[in-house]
């Protein structure tokens, strides 16, 4: 459903979070760039310049907004963070990561669904329901190296890889 005041607000608090990154900070560290599309992600950390990790704070506070998260969550631990910054400086993409030690897998599983089922008339219909799946986490902990919190692309960088580009950055920086 459309609201409109509430997609004004939205909009307003996407374009001023979404903009005005700089040209390039002192001792920034770029972990990927291109030269043809003027994309680069950036690694921050807490231990960046005051005014760096502010703007990154605000960044997360905004990827926390799209994805429906608390605010404070994202950087609630010490975390990595991959700003994917566009030729034009906006943000066009955010990977949140913590260190882990120890990792619980989250399995897929193929729910059963009935292939026909009888309705009240006692004809048969099908049920179009389809192979729905279950997420479940296993017991067991197994080492790990990272973990992501998030991941967020703008919707106008969306279908180009950024996302894949954002967790390859993660995986490049991650100790193995």
């Amino acid at each position: 459903m459309f609201i409109p005041h509430i997609h004004t607000s939205h909009t307003c608090l996407t374009r001023r979070h979404s903009s005005g990154f700089s040209q390039g900070w002192e001792g920034e560290r770029v972990v990927w760039s291109c030269p043809q599309s003027q994309q680069r992600i950036i690694l921050m950390t807490a231990e960046d310049a005051p005014a760096q990790w502010r703007r990154t704070k605000e960044a997360a506070a905004l990827v926390a907004t799209q994805l429906g998260l608390a605010d404070d969550w994202l950087l609630s631990v010490p975390a990595k963070v991959f700003l994917c910054v566009g030729s034009n400086n906006k943000l066009l993409g955010c990977c949140v990561s913590e260190e882990l030690a120890w990792a619980h897998r989250t399995v897929l599983e193929e729910r059963e669904q009935p292939s026909a089922a009888t309705s009240d008339d006692g004809g048969q219909r099908t049920d179009s329901g389809g192979g729905a799946s279950v997420r479940r986490r296993e017991e067991a902990a197994v080492p790990a190296v990272c973990g992501v919190r998030a991941v967020w692309v703008h919707r106008s960088a969306r279908r180009q890889g950024l996302a894949t580009r954002l967790l390859d950055a993660v995986r490049c920086v991650s100790p193995p």
